[in-house]
């Protein structure tokens, strides 16, 4: 589905708004991004939504940033039969926040709205975004080719007394 004329009015509203000069769009999955290079900030609006829902994510507040994958459930012996990308759920763009405790995750391939071959390519454009956005946000540090493992994080306490 391409974004209408009224999404882009939307995110020229939001940029006038917001003092926000875009030096580009990007159409990703449900959703349209527009880049503010010299302010430093990203704007995600949803493409289909009639709503004007909006997020503003300013890159100077952005600690890391990662390519999170999601696999569906691998049963003993499938990957013999089908390759690790014929399991892939997701691919997203995982922003976390040097302040806050959430992070912003944004889909770049959703298995159950795009094709399986547009995995690897929806891969490498969340890739590009990522090496572009961590030099800036810290001079390239943050740009890890290897995907994010997901795991829970566990607090050890203490005993009292």
């Amino acid at each position: 589905m391409q974004p209408t004329h009224t999404k882009y009015m939307q995110i020229s509203q939001l940029g006038t708004r917001f003092n926000l000069s875009f030096s580009g769009y990007e159409k990703i999955g449900n959703k349209i991004m527009a880049f503010d290079g010299v302010r430093r900030k990203l704007l995600i609006i949803d493409a289909a939504d009639s709503s004007e829902k909006y997020d503003i994510i300013e890159l100077n507040e952005i600690s890391k940033i990662s390519i999170k994958k999601i696999f569906n459930s691998i049963e003993a012996g499938e990957l013999k039969k089908r390759s690790l990308e014929q399991f892939i759920k997701n691919i997203c763009l995982q922003f976390n926040f040097r302040n806050r405790l959430h992070s912003v995750v944004l889909s770049f391939y959703d298995r159950e709205n795009d094709s399986i071959t547009e995995a690897l390519p929806l891969e490498k454009k969340a890739r590009n975004w990522q090496i572009l956005l961590s030099k800036i946000i810290g001079g390239g540090k943050h740009a890890s080719p290897a995907p994010v493992a997901t795991m829970p994080r566990v607090e050890k306490k203490e005993p009292v007394g």
